[in-house]
Formats: C-alpha cells, sequence, structure tokens
C-alpha cells in the first residue's frame, strides 16, 4: 500500500502527540491528590484526630414491658388483653404484681370495648373476690393490706362495697384505739398510751387533724393525773402535819395534867433533851418514840434545844434525799413536810430535790414524740439519690425536745433501708422541727423522744 508524503507526516505527528497525552493523565492526579491533601491541613491542621461517636446506649425492657409491648404491636389488642386477664385471675394474680394483673389488663380492655357485658362480669367477680380479701385483712387488723387492695379497687374505676366497710371499719378502730389511749393517760399509764399513739399514727388515711386532737387530749389527761397525784401527795402531808401538831397538843394537854413536881435538885436533874439525843443515836426519827414526837414534848427555850433540832432536821433532810433518790417519792415528801414543821427555810431547799428527783424520774424513759404537741412540722426531703435509684426507706429518729421547744441530740436509732440514704435528710428535717415543752411539777423540762418517718415513693 502507497503512503503519500504528506500522510506520512501526518501519522508521524500523530504517534509523537500520543505519548505527551499518556503523561500528562498521572500528573492530572498527582495534582488532584496534594491539592486535596493541603486543603485537609488547612481546614483539620496536622495535630487533629478522628473521634468517634459512643454508639447510642440501649436500655433492655423487662420482661412484663416486652409483653405488653407485644400485646399493643399485636393485631388483636383487645383479645390478647382479655385473654391475659383471665390468665391472670387464674394464676390469683388479681392485683399484682403492678402492671401485670387481673384488675389491669381488664382496665385496659374495656377501656377498648367499653360496651363487653363479659368483661365487665369477669371484673365484677374479680372485684369481689378482692373485696374478700379485704375484709378478711380487715378481720385481722393488717390495716396496710386492706388500704392496699381497698386502693387498687378505686383506682380501676369500680365501686366495692367492701371498700366502704373498710373505711367505716377502720374508723370505728381508729376512735376506739383514741379512747383507749385517753382511758391509759387518766390512769397514769404513759406508756401504754404512747405505744397506742403510736399505732394511730401507722395506720393508713391518717388524718393529721384528728391524731393532733387525740394527742393533745391524752397529753392533757397525764397534765391531770399528775396534778391529782401531786394533790394526794400534798394532802398526806397536810394531814400528817395535822396529826404531829394533834400529838404535840395531846402531849402538852398531858403534862398540864401532870402534878407539879418537886424542885429539882442539882444533883437530881434531868437532861429534858436526853430522850431526842437517844432517838437520833438510834436513827429513830418518826414515830410514837422518835426524836420528832419526843422533841416536841421538849420546851422551846430548853438549853441546847436548837443544835439537837437542827441535827434532827439535817438527818431528815439527808433520809429524804436518800428517798427521792431511789424513786420513793411519797416517803420524800413525807419526811419534807416534817422538815416543814421545824425549819422552813430547809423544807424549802428539800423541795428543789425533790421536785428535781419528779423531773428525772417523768422524764427518765424515751417516749413518743406523738405525746407532745409540735408547733412547727418541715417535712423531709426526699434524697436525690434515693429518688434516682427508686429507694423507699423507714426511719426511727431519737431527739430531745429542749425546755424551750427546739430539738436536739437527734440521731437515727432504726433503718429499714440498706444504706444511710436518709439519715442527712431526716435529721435535717427533725432539726427545724418545735413543740410545746413537756411540764413537771410547773417546769418546763427536756424530754427524750422518738418518731418515725417514712419515705415511699407509692
Amino acid at each position: 500500500m502507497a503512503v503519500s508524503g504528506e500522510h506520512m507526516d501526518n501519522l508521524e505527528q500523530g504517534m509523537d502527540d500520543e505519548p505527551k497525552r499518556s503523561m500528562d493523565t498521572p500528573l492530572l492526579i498527582a495534582a488532584l491528590l496534594i491539592a486535596g491533601a493541603m486543603l485537609a491541613y488547612f481546614f483539620f491542621g496536622k495535630d487533629s484526630a478522628v473521634v468517634e461517636s459512643e454508639p447510642p446506649m440501649i436500655v433492655e425492657a423487662t420482661p412484663e414491658e416486652e409483653q405488653i409491648q407485644a400485646v399493643i404491636a399485636s393485631d388483636s389488642v383487645s383479645d390478647e388483653l382479655l385473654t391475659r386477664a383471665r390468665l391472670a385471675v387464674q394464676s390469683g394474680m388479681l392485683v399484682e404484681p403492678s402492671s401485670n394483673n387481673a384488675l389491669y389488663y381488664y382496665s385496659l380492655y374495656l377501656e377498648q370495648n367499653p360496651d363487653n357485658a363479659d368483661a365487665e362480669a369477669e371484673l365484677a367477680a374479680a372485684v369481689s373476690e378482692i373485696g374478700e380479701l379485704v375484709a378478711t385483712a380487715v378481720a385481722e387488723r393488717e390495716w396496710q393490706r386492706a388500704a392496699f387492695l381497698s386502693e387498687q379497687i378505686s383506682n380501676a374505676g369500680v365501686t366495692s362495697s367492701a371498700v366502704d366497710a373498710y373505711r367505716s371499719d377502720l374508723e370505728q378502730f381508729r376512735e376506739a384505739q383514741g379512747a383507749a389511749a385517753i382511758a391509759a393517760a387518766r390512769r397514769g399509764a404513759e406508756s401504754d398510751a404512747n405505744e397506742i399513739l403510736d399505732a394511730l399514727a401507722e395506720l393508713p388515711r391518717a388524718e393529721p387533724a384528728a391524731l393532733l386532737e387525740t394527742r393533745s387530749a391524752v397529753r392533757d389527761a397525764l397534765v391531770a393525773y399528775r396534778v391529782d397525784q401531786q394533790a394526794a401527795a400534798e394532802a398526806a402531808a397536810a394531814r400528817r402535819e395535822r396529826q404531829q401538831r394533834e400529838r404535840q397538843q395531846a402531849a402538852a394537854q398531858a403534862r398540864s395534867q401532870q402534878a407539879t413536881p418537886p424542885p429539882a435538885t442539882a444533883s437530881a436533874s434531868v437532861d429534858p433533851l436526853s430522850g431526842v439525843r437517844s432517838a437520833l443515836r438510834d436513827g429513830s426519827l418518826t414515830g410514837p418514840s422518835g426524836a420528832i414526837a419526843q422533841l416536841s414534848d421538849v420546851p422551846a427555850d430548853a438549853d441546847g434545844r436548837g443544835e439537837v433540832q437542827a441535827q434532827l432536821v439535817a438527818l431528815l433532810g439527808t433520809e429524804a434525799r436518800n428517798a427521792a433518790g431511789t424513786g420513793d417519792l411519797a416517803l420524800a415528801e413525807s419526811l419534807q413536810g416534817e422538815v416543814a414543821a421545824l425549819d422552813a427555810a430547809a423544807a424549802s431547799n428539800l423541795q428543789a430535790t425533790i421536785d428535781r428527783a419528779y423531773i428525772d424520774l417523768a422524764t427518765a424513759e424515751t417516749v413518743s414524740a406523738a405525746t407532745l404537741r409540735r408547733t412547727q412540722a418541715v417535712a423531709p426531703v426526699y434524697p436525690r439519690t434515693a429518688l434516682r435509684r427508686g429507694l423507699n426507706g423507714r426511719l426511727k429518729v431519737e431527739f430531745t425536745v429542749a425546755a424551750d421547744g427546739t430539738t436536739r441530740d437527734i440521731e437515727v436509732v432504726e433503718t429499714s433501708a440498706s444504706s444511710n440514704v436518709f439519715d442527712r435528710s431526716a435529721i435535717r428535717a427533725v432539726s427545724e422541727w418545735r413543740y410545746e415543752p413537756r411540764e413537771v411539777r410547773g417546769q418546763a423540762v427536756a424530754q427524750r423522744v422518738y418518731a418515725y418517718l417514712d419515705y415511699n415513693l407509692e
């Protein structure tokens, strides 16, 4: 095949251009890569690091929640709910566990099928069975259980005569217990009254105003009892003092009826205080032949009478203080009455000691705070940690109500919680409570008390 010279020149030129085009392509790619690297350096910097995002946290549902969600997601929600309700009845799961019981499923089903007579009848039968459980709990005085069951019935939007009967029985029981607490206080049984008040405070559906009224009545009854006891003791002391005066008058009359004795010579003189001194040495202070009785026969101007009387007063005071220290306050007051007939100042000092003994005896025990009237109440704050963890708890707190009504020396002595998560909240709340202080023998005194604090999320 012949090729012209012009054509040959064109072929040679094309062959020279082809290598040039094939070399331009790698250069272009390299230029693009360099440009991209420069842009990355400009925007992100040479030290930048790649940060990987954390995967989203997956919260696993409980088996009960999974079952409920499966029911809701199914095509036959109503039928499944009714089936679950019937199975719960057969299994005895009438009100428990939460969100997985017969009342719960019947309520959901009837919301979607309000005219289903069969479901309504089945629900009524379940409620009747729960009502029998309520009646049993009431008969056994398990008030918290009865309250829980009744609340479940009410929450389901149904009525039950058992709920009405429970509330009536609870009110009658509360009134009877309140009367029993007041009766115990009237006979001076303070511990029994406190126990009843504590039980009343634990009853469900407690009404603070009614409970406060009962506490006030118990406190008034206790005060009246103590006043009566003090009046009886004072009457007994007055009676003993009257008897002492009568003995003195009888002795004086007997002396006046006796014949005038012959003048005594110096050698035959007799010490009129010898019998008193002998009785003091023997420790015989009271009684017909005691030092008190014999001293009443000694003339007021007899030599040495003042000294002997002072000894007698001192011994009587010692015995009175010993009696007060051992809790025999009746004997202490009797001896104090004898001292009062001899030395008013000494009797006044002795009275303070006896009053102190009464106060110590009355405040020796830690009593329920319910026996005092609280004038300022501050509710405890639910700790955030307990809220976050869903914790409940019950604490018994002991503290002192001072003579000015403030609280001090607060401590948690019992707790149902697994840790001290509620302690700080309880102590802070109690520190702000205020009370009317207890009075003993007309004096405001400090009293150690206890109270219960409940932390309940339900």
